[in-house]
C-alpha cells in the first residue's frame, strides 16, 4: 500500500486565486478585516480565517509530544462521494515523531494500512515543497516571517494556525502530520482508525489516537433561507446554516455562484468561512453594473472540497437606492418683516437632481414643505415670503437624486423674527398660601391677543434676599392661574417670604413687564432641641455652659436658665439641694459626687426619658434665674453668680424669629466647690470640768463656713481621731469621754468641704 498522499483528486484546495473573508463582517470593502499588507490582494482560502483567529493563537512548546490543538474532538473523518476517506486528528504529535495508521471494521481485526511510518515534514524546505510556493508566500505575510523555517515553525507550533490550516488544506494537514487519506476504505461500513505514534526509529511511543466512524459517502447539506438585497452596487447576501463544529459535518466554507446563460459562474473569487457556533451569515460584495439582473445561489463546501446542492436561487436587479449626502452650512438672512432668505452649499453628489425646503414655526410640531417644485441642483438660494408675524422659524433642506432617493435632512437652522413691541403685562397678580402648603397664584389676562405663554417666576426675599429668580412653570401655560407646590415640589420653608412674578410672552419671544406679589410663610413649628449640652466649673466662682447648635435653620438665638439643685424625674419640679448648700443642716461626709458633665448630656436622645415634664421645667425656669440670652452663633455662657457648695443644673432652649421655643435641654448637675480653705481656728482651750472636758475656741469668720470638726488624741504626737462636728454657729463642745491630759485639735470646714490649716494641739487640764 502506497504511503505517499496523492492530491490529484483534491486540487480544489490548491486554487491560489480564491479569497476567503469572514462571513458576517459588516466592514466595507468585504475584505477590510484583513491586515493592511493583505488589503486589495488575492488571498488563498486559509489566509483570511487565520487572520481572524490570530489573536487567540497559543504557542505549543517544541518539546511537546502529545497535546490537543483545539476544542474539536481528537479524531474525525469525512467520506467523499468518490470513496476516499479523509481521516484527521487534532493532536500535536511533536516535531520528530511519525505515525502508523491501523484500520479495522467493527468486530474485525486491526489491519495496518501504512507499510512504513508516515513522518510529517521537519523543516521549512520540505514544508514549501509540499504546500507549494503560492500558498507559502501568503503564509509568509500572515506569520510575519520570511524564512522557510520560521514560517514552518509558526504553522507547526502555534496551535490554532496548525489546526485551521490543516482543516482548509490537505497539503498543510499532511505536511504537519494531521491527515491520512484512505483510498481503499470499507465504504458503507463502520470502521475504526488508529494513529499509532512512533519515534524516529519507528518504535511505538505508547501514544495512540483512536476513532470510530460510519463511512457513509455524502455531500454537505445545502444552506437555507438564502436572500439578497443591495445598497447601491453592494450586494448583501444572507443565509442560514446549522451551527456545528467542523469535526461534525466537515463544512468549512461557502461559495457563491451566478447562473448566467445556463452556466454556473463563480460570483466572485472570495468565499465565506464557516463559523462553528454561528447559524446566521451575512456577506457583502460589489457588482460591476447596476440595473442588471443577477441570479445567485450559495453552496456549502466541506474540507475535502465537495460542494453541497445549491441553496434556494435568488434573482435581484440592484438599483441605485443610496440617497445623496445631506447639504451643509444652512444660512438664514432676514430681508424684512415678511421675508427670509435661505441659502446652503451646493450638493457635491454627482447624481443630485435638486432640493426641497422645509420650515417649522415655534408652535408647530413638524416641518412643512415650502417648495412646490424641486429646486435645481445649482439653485441653492430660496426666499421664504410667507412669514406671518413675530415668531421663531426653523429651516432644513433635503437633497434628491435622479432616481428619487431622498437624503437625510440637513442641519436645522433657526431665526427669530421679532415684533416691534412687547405684549402688555398681566393684571393684578395675587398669591395665597394654601392649607396643604402650596401657593395659589391668580392674575388677570394680558390684553394682548397672541400670547403664547405666561412665565411665572419666584425668589426668596426674607430672611435672605436672592438676586435671581427661579422659573416655576416648565411648560407653556395660557390659563391665568397656577398652583406652586414649592421648592422641589416639597412645599415652602416656614418663616420665609417669597416674591412671585408673572409676565406675558408674545410669538417673537418678547416678554412683557412683570407683575409681582409677595406671600409670607408663617413660622409655626418650634425649633428642635439643642442635641448636646456640657457644663464645667471654673475658677473664680464661675460655671461654663456650652451646647451644640439646634438642627433647625429658623433658630435666631438661645436662652439659658439656672436651677438650684439637681432636678430628677418624679421630683415634681422640686429642687433637691442634695446637701452641701446653706440649707444642708450639717457638714458633708465627703463629696456628694462631683457631676461636672465631663461626657456631656445628649438630651436630644435618651436623656429626655430622665427629665421631668416640660410643664414642671417651665415652672422652674423663671426670668429671675435667667443666666443669658445669646444670638444664633453664640453657644457658650459663663454663670458668674454661683455659690460654692451648691449643686446647679442649667436649661438651654432654642428660640426662633417668631418667639417659638424648643423643648428644654437639661444639662448634667454640677456641684460647685471653692478651693480656698477657711482661716485656722485660734484660741483653742480644753479643761476637765465635772468629769468632762470642755473644748472652746474663737469663732472663725468665713463667708461659706459650714462648721467645725474636733479631733482627739491621748498623746501630743499620736494619731488623732475625729470625735465630733458642730455647726458654723457653735464655738464650744463638751467631750463626755475626755480625760485630763488628752490632746485636742479643732478645724474649720466650709460648704465646699475645704478644711482649715492645722494648728497646735491643746492639752486638757484640770
Amino acid at each position: 500500500m502506497n504511503n505517499q498522499q496523492d492530491f490529484s483528486r483534491s486540487k480544489p484546495f490548491a486554487n491560489p486565486d480564491r479569497v476567503r473573508c469572514r462571513a458576517g463582517d459588516p466592514v466595507r470593502p468585504t475584505c477590510a478585516a484583513a491586515p493592511p499588507a493583505l488589503r486589495g490582494k488575492v488571498i488563498p482560502a486559509a489566509v483570511m480565517w487565520i487572520v481572524l483567529v490570530v489573536s487567540a493563537v497559543v504557542s505549543t512548546p517544541a518539546e511537546a509530544q502529545f497535546i490537543p490543538m483545539s476544542d474539536e474532538q481528537e479524531m474525525f473523518a469525512i467520506t467523499r462521494e468518490d470513496g476516499d476517506v479523509y481521516v484527521y486528528h487534532t493532536v500535536f504529535i511533536g516535531l520528530v515523531n511519525g505515525f502508523h495508521v491501523d484500520r479495522r471494521v467493527v468486530g474485525g481485526e486491526w489491519e495496518r494500512v501504512t507499510e512504513e511510518p508516515v513522518y510529517p515534514v521537519s523543516g521549512g524546505t520540505g514544508f514549501v515543497r509540499m504546500i507549494g510556493e503560492d500558498l507559502f508566500a501568503e503564509l509568509q505575510e500572515i506569520t510575519g516571517h520570511e524564512t522557510t523555517q520560521q514560517v514552518f515553525l509558526s504553522m507547526k507550533m502555534r496551535q490554532n494556525l496548525n489546526f485551521i490550516g490543516s482543516m482548509l488544506f490537505p497539503e498543510v494537514a499532511t505536511a504537519l502530520g494531521n491527515l491520512y487519506i484512505d483510498r481503499e476504505a470499507p465504504v458503507g461500513q463502520r470502521a475504526e482508525y488508529r494513529f499509532v505514534i512512533v519515534s524516529t526509529r519507528g518504535e511505538p511511543t505508547g501514544n495512540e489516537i483512536t476513532g470510530s466512524f460510519d463511512l457513509r459517502p455524502g455531500i454537505p447539506e445545502a444552506p437555507r433561507r438564502f436572500s439578497v438585497s443591495n445598497e447601491g452596487a453592494e450586494l448583501i447576501l444572507e443565509w442560514e446554516y446549522a451551527a456545528a463544529p467542523i469535526s461534525r459535518d466537515g463544512v468549512s466554507e461557502f461559495r457563491f455562484y451566478e447562473r448566467r446563460d445556463g452556466r454556473n459562474i463563480p460570483l466572485m473569487q472570495r468565499t465565506a468561512l464557516r463559523i462553528g457556533d454561528q447559524s446566521r451569515y451575512t456577506f457583502r460584495t460589489e457588482v460591476q453594473e447596476l440595473n442588471q439582473s443577477y441570479t445567485i445561489y450559495v453552496v456549502a463546501v466541506d474540507a475535502t472540497g465537495q460542494e453541497s446542492d445549491p441553496s434556494n436561487i435568488v434573482t435581484i436587479v440592484p438599483e441605485d437606492n443610496i440617497p445623496p449626502a445631506p447639504v451643509v452650512n444652512i444660512d438664514l438672512h432676514r430681508l424684512d418683516e415678511t421675508r427670509v432668505e435661505v441659502s446652503w452649499d451646493v450638493s457635491t453628489d454627482l447624481d443630485a437632481a435638486g432640493y426641497h425646503v422645509f420650515r417649522m414655526e415655534r408652535n408647530e410640531e413638524d416641518f412643512t414643505r415650502l417648495t412646490d417644485e424641486m429646486l435645481d441642483v445649482f439653485q441653492n438660494v430660496f426666499v421664504d415670503s410667507t412669514i406671518a408675524g413675530s415668531s421663531h422659524y426653523s429651516y432644513k433642506i433635503r437633497v434628491y437624486d435622479r432616481q428619487g432617493n431622498e437624503s437625510e435632512p440637513s442641519n436645522i437652522s433657526s431665526i427669530l423674527i421679532e415684533a416691534f413691541a412687547p405684549p402688555e403685562p398681566p393684571r393684578a397678580l395675587q398669591a395665597a398660601l394654601q392649607d396643604d402648603g402650596t401657593v395659589q397664584l391668580r392674575w388677570g389676562a394680558s390684553p394682548t391677543t397672541d400670547i403664547v405663554t405666561y412665565n411665572v417666576i419666584r425668589r426668596e426675599i426674607h430672611p435672605e434676599r436672592s438676586n435671581s429668580y427661579g422659573r416655576v412653570n416648565d411648560e407653556r401655560i395660557l390659563s391665568t392661574e397656577l398652583r406652586d407646590p414649592g421648592l422641589s415640589a416639597a412645599g415652602f420653608p416656614e418663616g420665609r417670604t417669597f416674591e412671585f412674578g408673572v409676565s406675558a410672552v408674545g410669538p417673537s419671544a418678547m416678554q412683557s413687564d412683570t407683575v409681582f406679589a409677595e406671600v409670607h410663610i408663617p413660622l409655626v413649628t418650634p425649633p428642635e432641641t439643642p442635641p448636646f449640652t456640657d457644663v464645667m466649673p471654673a475658677e473664680g466662682g464661675r460655671i461654663n455652659i456650652s451646647w451644640q447648635a439646634s438642627p433647625s435653620a429658623t433658630v435666631t438665638g438661645y436662652e439659658v436658665h439656672r436651677i438650684l439643685g439637681p432636678v430628677r424625674a418624679g421630683a415634681e419640679g422640686q429642687g433637691d439641694s442634695a446637701g452641701g448648700g446653706p440649707d444642708s443642716g450639717g457638714l458633708r461626709d465627703g463629696s456628694p459626687g462631683d457631676r461636672r458633665g465631663d461626657a456631656g448630656n445628649e438630651t436630644g436622645q435618651d436623656g429626655w426619658n430622665d427629665l421631668p415634664g416640660d410643664q414642671e421645667l417651665a415652672r422652674l425656669i423663671v426670668d429671675a434665674n435667667k443666666v443669658a440670652a445669646t444670638g444664633r452663633g453664640n453657644r457658650f455662657v459663663r454663670d458668674e453668680k454661683v455659690v460654692p457648695g451648691n449643686t446647679y443644673q442649667y436649661v438651654v432652649t432654642a428660640v426662633d424669629s417668631a418667639g417659638n421655643r424648643s423643648r428644654p435641654a437639661l444639662t448634667e448637675a454640677v456641684f460647685y466647690r471653692s478651693t480656698t480653705p477657711p482661716q485656722p481656728v485660734r484660741n483653742i482651750q480644753a479643761r476637765l470640768i465635772d468629769g468632762r472636758v470642755a473644748v472652746q475656741w474663737e469663732p472663725v469668720r468665713a463667708q461659706h463656713l459650714a462648721g467645725y470638726v474636733i479631733y482627739r488624741s491621748s498623746i501630743a504626737t499620736g494619731g488623732f481621731e475625729r470625735v465630733a462636728e458642730v455647726g458654723a454657729g457653735e464655738s464650744r463642745w463638751t467631750d463626755s469621754n475626755g480625760e485630763a491630759g488628752n490632746w485636742y485639735r479643732v478645724y474649720a470646714v466650709d460648704s465646699s468641704e475645704n478644711k482649715s490649716r492645722r494648728t497646735r494641739a491643746i492639752q486638757a487640764t484640770r
